[in-house]
């Protein structure tokens, strides 16, 4: 029994957590043990309408320990080229620092600055900026102080969506790498504002779950993080189909199945954690010293 849901954001009810809560009429079953429930993701479409910079990561805090000082520039919300952050950040730094963009590194620079100053660890932005939490300035040959960022500027923003449920699938998180609720990992291919368009593969996973009444979908960035699109609205296919469950052998030793547990005495196989008979072990030298006595050690 094969059959397609449609989910589209703007039917579904939306939820505290940031996920959307779908309902089904009549809900998916197993009829008997004798099955299970497979899954698959044909079809997704998602607009680009998300943030780069997002309440999450837009902080820089920057200490000024000699002067005793300490200030957080705000990041603007939104998506916006390193120029406009540039910009921004010369706007409000204080000490006479200047902020500019190394375009041959792909890195920020802090000069000419007349008091130390420290990364501070209240820093969400530095996966954005580069500039980590901990890192400071050191004097130069003129006594004026400044840094250069210890990683690159990354704007780019995440490079997938995760899509995420309440179904509890056999898919493995990235982050643990065990069992988790994603359905589909999603490339992002367009610019910002764009359409994301994906089609999956004919490929079906299995499901934990023996009757499903209700889906909860939720869009995750490569952080993790639930995904805001202000406005944008996303449009998912689901696939089930209740299949013959899967039987397994019993579990093998891996030594047997790769041949390894063998009788060097040519009697047959030997079982694991079985010992050859006593008039059947090898002659050992007794004392240690060459020419010694050989027979078995324990004089039997």
């Amino acid at each position: 029994m094969r059959q397609q849901v449609y989910l589209e954001q703007k039917w579904g009810e939306p939820t505290g957590s940031g996920a959307t809560l779908f309902w089904l009429q009549d809900p998916i079953l197993i009829p008997t043990n004798d099955f299970q429930i497979s899954c698959s993701v044909p079809s997704v479409s998602i607009p680009l309408t998300h943030w780069v910079i997002t309440e999450a990561n837009r902080t820089l805090q920057l200490d000024y320990p000699a002067a005793g000082q300490s200030q957080d520039i705000l990041l603007p919300l939104g998506n916006y080229s390193v120029d406009d952050l540039v910009s921004r950040i010369n706007d409000e730094i204080l000490f006479d620092y200047a902020c500019e963009y190394d375009e041959h590194v792909n890195a920020l620079r802090l000069t000419n600055g007349t008091s130390e100053l420290v990364i501070g660890t209240g820093t969400t932005c530095y996966d954005l900026l580069g500039l980590r939490p901990g890192q400071g300035s050191t004097p130069t040959p003129t006594s004026v102080h400044g840094l250069l960022a210890a990683e690159g500027v990354d704007l780019s923003g995440t490079s997938h969506f995760y899509i995420a449920s309440n179904i509890r699938t056999r898919n493995r998180d990235p982050v643990t790498l065990g069992y988790s609720r994603i359905l589909a990992k999603i490339p992002i291919t367009r610019a910002h504002n764009g359409l994301e368009r994906y089609s999956a593969p004919a490929f079906t996973f299995g499901i934990w779950d023996r009757h499903i009444k209700h889906i909860a979908l939720d869009i995750l960035d490569d952080d993790m993080n639930p995904v805001v699109f202000h406005g944008g609205m996303w449009s998912v296919t689901l696939e089930f189909d209740v299949v013959s469950r899967q039987e397994y052998p019993d579990r093998r030793d891996y030594r047997e199945v790769l041949g390894i547990i063998h009788n060097p005495y040519g009697d047959g196989p030997v079982g694991e954690g079985e010992d050859p008979p006593a008039d059947k072990r090898p002659d050992v030298v007794v004392g240690g010293q060459p020419g010694g006595v050989r027979g078995n050690p324990e004089g039997r």
